[in-house]
This record gives structure tokens, C-alpha cells and sequence, in this order.
């Protein structure tokens, strides 16, 4: 008789239809960003491969023949469209080393920390997986997060924080949690849309780089480029409302194309991270929920991980460098309350006190008291001395 998996192994298989869905859905809203980005990468490629022509000597030829000078135009184009694919690929190839990076992990042995291996051999024999790599981030910050493509090439991490705040008990649900979302593929599913989100982040944060900067030297500098660039945007739109109308009357196809390349800047810009953003939350919650409930059944311990998400919560993880497009990989939501507002209406972890709840529920329930008490250690160890570092 075969033993029935500790974990609900079931949902790898909806987990992978899930991220050939987003694959697929992503691909949709990135193709006109994508466009976007390809027709100023050509500017660029389209000079290099000038200064080479001219280098060459070739530059009469393009300009004397349109054969030549259409061809010219496919090269770019090629170049260009290469250069977006290949950049995707190393993006998402290497996506959970550049977290690993950007979070400012380290590997950590047995010998520096002997508790914390005890607890996830202990939970990967129970469970069947492949131990994870183990790393800990030196920040006062409390919180968690996995990595990684499949369970053989996955990354766990903690913070010094979190190993500081929990004890052994609570410590075993937060890694529960996080081995629930290696081995349901919950990584790979989270690595694939920190790609989508980051691409299509990639044209407003650019942009608001650029005005922060602008910003820094003087509030005149930044506001004034600022009018400068916005007002005959601003300007152009009843203009290319009246001229799209005419358009439309005449030549419909040119009219519909008129309007797509008019508003093409402002999906560009606003409209695809917020689909990206939409698709991320739908996703990401309810196997925020699961995870929570695989975690409450490999530990058989639900009041552990309860009392782990309380103090968790209360301790913050201000101090951490953590971007918005990574912020789902994580067991906490470690975004500010003075991030982004887009990034703080978009959060892809349910509210901290709903998971609470339903952990409590589990098994026989979590007195009100005990998660109180949680809260109050969380909230201790957060206004200690060096807590914001």
C-alpha cells in the first residue's frame, strides 16, 4: 500500500497548468511592451551598426540602394528582437541567483547554524524533499522567503531577524511553510512572475528613476522636465482624438491603428503593470492559504505556525532591500507602509490577520490569548534597541 504524501502533492500538477497559463498571459500583455522597448532598442542598434557601415565603408551603399537599406532595417530589427528574447531568458534562467544577490543572502553550513539545519533536514525527511540551500540574510528584519525553479535546485532563506524572534517550534511552521511552496512548485510559479512583473516594471521604472534623480538635484529641475514633457502630451490628446476621428470615418483600419500607436505609451507605462500586477495577486493569495495549511499539516503543530506568523508580523521587516517584484516571495509582505501606492493596492499576501485566523482554527485552536502574546513579542523585539537595521 502506497504512503499517502504528507503534503497536498496534487496541486504540482495545477501549479504547472498555472504557469503555462501565466506564461501564456504574460506573453500577451508584455508583446506591446515589448514592441515599445524593440522600437527604441532599434534606435541604439540602428547607430552601432551605422558607425560599423561607415567604418566599412558601406555607409554609400545603404544610402544609394533601397535593397541594401531594407535589409539594413531587418538587421536592426533581428538584433534588437534577440537582444529582448535573450535578455527574458537570463532574466528568468538566473532569476532566483539575483534574488539571492539583491536580498544580500549568504550560505550558511552546519556548523554556523545547527538549529536551523536540524529543523529543515528534519521537515524534508518528513515531507520527501531534496534539502534546500540554506542561506540567512544579516538584517534585524523578521521574515522568509524559497527560491527556485523545482525542489533540487531550490533555495531557502531566513534572517537573522527571524532566527532571533522564533523559537524552535515556530521556527519549524515558517519553514514548513516555505518547504510547502518548493514542493508544490509555488517557487517556480512565484520566480515566473517576478520576470513578468519586472519586465513589464521595466519602461515606468526607468522613467521614475530618471525623475527621481531629476528630483534629488532640485524640485525645479525635476518639475520643471516634468511640464515640459507632460503639458503637450497632455496637449496632443484632444488633437489626436479629433485627427483619429476623421480617420475612422475615412479609413477605419488607420484610424483603429492611429489610436492603438496613440494610446500605445500610456498601456505602455501604466496599463501593463497594473494587468501585471492583477494577474500576480488573483494568483498568489490563495496559495499564500495553502501553503499556510500545508505547513499546519507536515508540522502537526498549527499553534506554532500561528504564533510564528504573530510575531512575524508585529516585528516588520523594515530594513530589508526588497523590490516590489519580488515582495511575493516572501512569507510576510516586506514592503514599507511608505512604499509605492500601487505596490501597497496590489499586495499579493493576504491580510496578515486573516492567515492568522485560519491557522488558529486548525487542529484544536489557538486561544486568543497565546496569539496575543505572540503579538506583544513580535512587537518587543521590533522596538528594541538596533531593530531598524
Amino acid at each position: 500500500m502506497t504512503q499517502e504524501g504528507v503534503l497536498i502533492w496534487d496541486r504540482i500538477d495545477a501549479n504547472r497548468r498555472n504557469s503555462r497559463f501565466l506564461v501564456l498571459a504574460f506573453a500577451v500583455v508584455l508583446l506591446p511592451v515589448a514592441a515599445y522597448l524593440a522600437m527604441y532598442l532599434m534606435l541604439w542598434v540602428a547607430m552601432v551598426l551605422g558607425v560599423m557601415a561607415v567604418g566599412l565603408g558601406l555607409a554609400e551603399v545603404f544610402s544609394e540602394d533601397d535593397a541594401w537599406l531594407a535589409g539594413f532595417a531587418a538587421i536592426d530589427a533581428v538584433i534588437s528582437v534577440f537582444i529582448l528574447l535573450a535578455a527574458a531568458y537570463l532574466l528568468f534562467r538566473f532569476a532566483s541567483a539575483i534574488v539571492l544577490r539583491l536580498s544580500g543572502a549568504r550560505p550558511v553550513t552546519r556548523a554556523e547554524e545547527p538549529e536551523l539545519w536540524r529543523t529543515v533536514e528534519n521537515l524534508c525527511i518528513g515531507a520527501g524533499l531534496p534539502q534546500p540551500q540554506l542561506y540567512v540574510v544579516e538584517s534585524r528584519a523578521a521574515n522568509a522567503f524559497a527560491t527556485g525553479l523545482d525542489p533540487e535546485r531550490a533555495s531557502l532563506v531566513v534572517t537573522r531577524g527571524l532566527l532571533g524572534l522564533l523559537d524552535r517550534r515556530e521556527l519549524e511552521g515558517i519553514v514548513a511553510h516555505e518547504l510547502a511552496q518548493i514542493a508544490n512548485y509555488d517557487t517556480r510559479l512565484g520566480t515566473l512572475l517576478a520576470v513578468g512583473v519586472a519586465l513589464l516594471r521595466l519602461p515606468l521604472g526607468i522613467v521614475i528613476a530618471i525623475f527621481r534623480f531629476l528630483f534629488r538635484i532640485h524640485w525645479a529641475v525635476g518639475g520643471g522636465l516634468l511640464l515640459y514633457l507632460g503639458l503637450p502630451m497632455l496637449a496632443t490628446i484632444p488633437f489626436g482624438i479629433s485627427v483619429a476621428d476623421d480617420l475612422l470615418a475615412e479609413d477605419p483600419l488607420t484610424g483603429v491603428l492611429f489610436i492603438s500607436a496613440m494610446f500605445l505609451p500610456f498601456y505602455v507605462f501604466l496599463g501593463a503593470p497594473a494587468i501585471a500586477y492583477l494577474l500576480r495577486t488573483a494568483v498568489l493569495r490563495e496559495h499564500e492559504y495553502l501553503a499556510d495549511a500545508d505547513a499546519a499539516l507536515l508540522t502537526r503543530y498549527p499553534e506554532g505556525l500561528a504564533r510564528a506568523l504573530a510575531k512575524t508580523g508585529a516585528a516588520g521587516s523594515s530594513g530589508m532591500k526588497v523590490g516590489a517584484s519580488t515582495a511575493h516571495l516572501y512569507v510576510v509582505d516586506p514592503l514599507p507602509s511608505d512604499s509605492l501606492l500601487w505596490d501597497r493596492m496590489f499586495s499579493t499576501h493576504p491580510p496578515l490577520a486573516e492567515r492568522i485566523a485560519v491557522v488558529a482554527a486548525m487542529g484544536g485552536g489557538v486561544p486568543p490569548s497565546v496569539i496575543r502574546e505572540a503579538e506583544e513579542a513580535g512587537a518587543r523585539f521590533h522596538s528594541a534597541p538596533g531593530a531598524d537595521r
